[in-house]
């Protein structure tokens, strides 16, 4: 599983959706070089949103992080089972 999500690129695909404002994916982008910290305000400001910004974020995890998006959608991590 993908312990990085690429939150710069992510943040683009929303942007394109009009998920994010320009001020918002500049403020990603300017941290590609910490990505925890990029990641960490992307969560932020999606917390902070509508669900339709919300599902925007799934859908570009759905593109480029689909084991992050099982997760999230499932609660189940690949190759671990329950109980």
């Amino acid at each position: 599983m993908s312990t990085k999500i690429d939150a710069p690129y992510v943040a683009r695909r929303m942007y394109t959706s009009y998920a994010l404002t320009l001020k918002e994916l500049q403020s990603i982008q300017c941290k590609r070089n910490e990505p925890v910290v990029a990641a960490e305000e992307l969560l932020t400001i999606i917390m902070n949103q509508s669900e339709y910004v919300f599902g925007c974020f799934l859908d570009a995890l759905k593109q480029i992080h689909q084991d992050v998006y099982q997760v999230i959608v499932t609660g189940n991590r690949p190759g671990i089972q329950k109980g």
